[in-house]
């Protein structure tokens, strides 16, 4: 599996993934998701839209109460970035 970190918009139009490269060269994800963060409802979005995109388990590890979060997705590292890229917004 894989870690991976994430920042959060919620409350938006549509479920997006957005891939930003970074001035030291890296690339942010960034995920649009429709539901408020309260009461879980974001992150259930964001755990359910992540695994039917990469057709794996994925948890939040750390940040549930953030817009920035780290997640765990189970797998292989190549196939999971592959499925993330397959499914973003340039």
């Amino acid at each position: 599996g894989m870690q991976l970190y994430v920042r959060i918009t919620p409350r938006s139009k549509k479920f997006r993934i957005t891939l930003v490269k970074l001035p030291d060269g890296s690339e942010e994800v960034r995920i649009s998701i429709t539901k408020e963060p309260e009461k879980g409802k974001g992150n259930a979005e964001l755990v359910k839209r992540i695994s039917e995109i990469t057709g794996s388990n994925v948890r939040i590890l750390r940040g549930a109460t953030s817009r920035k979060k780290l997640l765990e997705i189970d797998g292989d590292e190549q196939q999971i970035l592959e499925a993330i890229r397959k499914a973003a917004c340039y």
